[in-house]
């Protein structure tokens, strides 16, 4: 379940800001005001500091710029991917505008052009049509590039880990007065639903042994996708590069209509089936769910571990539910 991420006014002083100093320092121009991202309960994103630059003196084509700060791997991450891999792959994309180490060197700056606010919205045939033929292009474009073999490499080992980490911080909470029933219930319910899924890995590397490997960005959910009118049509623009790799094309495809990818990828990997791509879809949301609920429940504290009552609910009802469609699809 992800975030809903908004920007709102930031009240700090421009003329000290440090996403303007940073700007400044990447050869940007003068700002005339300054958004940063929210969740919402009013919080910065936990990631890393997002902030909308809006510019004293637009041009035509940027008007406000988004300024990142984060961990230098991930920025430089980023920015090999603006400057040497997207370039070269047939897909809308946001211009890269430049980088910049912060004065805390554990830190850096990534900036590029504003997508606007309009969101991707999962539940419009239109958007997920325009998403399957750019997540298409992008697979089949990038999976024979030199630059992508490159990249950090993802497997399902990875995932696997991801699985079993969760499991460990949940069962630090031993059941007692401190925790309701319910709660109770519903942990329980998501380590034996864990160890269930893990009994059946095999049935996630399976599917995933059926596709190539490629570039894959991680994470593309609603927070991370925006969608622009141009030349009389709707264009898909993709952000948050900071997860991609060279892995299973699993984890983008939970924006996808499989017909509609399947029709984009056949011609490059004819061997695909209909079949493999809704096995693969499936295991990509396995893949994001388990995500999700890995960070939760990294986060957990005895003290307030009812509070969060509802989003482990949810994603023990997720996962069950996508486990045993897992499952099912194989006849085990």
């Amino acid at each position: 379940m992800a975030d809903i991420l908004t920007f709102h006014p930031d009240r700090s002083d421009i003329a000290t800001h440090p996403a303007r100093a940073a700007w400044l320092t990447a050869g940007g121009t003068s700002v005339e005001g300054i958004e940063v991202l929210l969740n919402e309960n009013g919080l910065p994103w936990h990631k890393s500091s997002i902030f909308r630059l809006i510019l004293r003196e637009p041009s035509e084509s940027v008007a406000s710029v988004i300024a990142k700060k984060g961990r230098p791997d991930r920025i430089r991450l980023e920015q090999r991917l603006y400057e040497s891999v997207l370039p070269q792959i047939p897909v809308t994309k946001l211009r890269y505008l430049g980088h910049a180490q912060d004065p805390d060197l554990d830190r850096a700056w990534i900036f590029v052009e504003d997508a606007g606010d309009e969101p991707f919205l999962d539940g419009s045939a239109d958007h997920r049509k325009i998403a399957s033929e750019w997540v298409g292009a992008l697979h089949t474009t990038a999976a024979g590039m030199p630059a992508v073999r490159s990249l950090p490499h993802e497997g399902t080992e990875d995932h696997l880990a991801m699985l079993r980490a969760a499991r460990t911080y949940l069962l630090r909470f031993p059941t007692g007065p401190e925790m309701s029933e319910g709660t109770a219930g519903t942990v329980h319910s998501l380590v034996d639903t864990l160890s269930e899924l893990e009994d059946r890995w095999s049935l996630v590397e399976d599917s995933c042994d059926r596709a190539p490997r490629t570039l894959v960005h991680g994470d593309l959910t609603s927070k991370n996708l925006r969608v622009r009118s141009q030349e009389g049509s709707q264009a898909l623009f993709a952000l948050d590069w900071e997860t991609a790799s060279f892995s299973f094309p699993a984890t983008d495809l939970s924006i996808v209509e499989p017909a509609h990818y399947l029709a984009q990828v056949g011609r490059i990997w004819p061997t695909l089936t209909l079949d493999d791509v809704e096995r693969l879809a499936l295991v990509g949301r396995i893949f994001l769910t388990v995500g999700f609920l890995e960070a939760t429940a990294k986060g957990l504290d005895r003290s307030w571990i009812d509070a969060a009552t509802w989003d482990l609910a949810y994603y023990e009802e997720e996962l069950s539910r996508e486990v045993a469609a897992l499952v099912g699809s194989r006849g085990a």
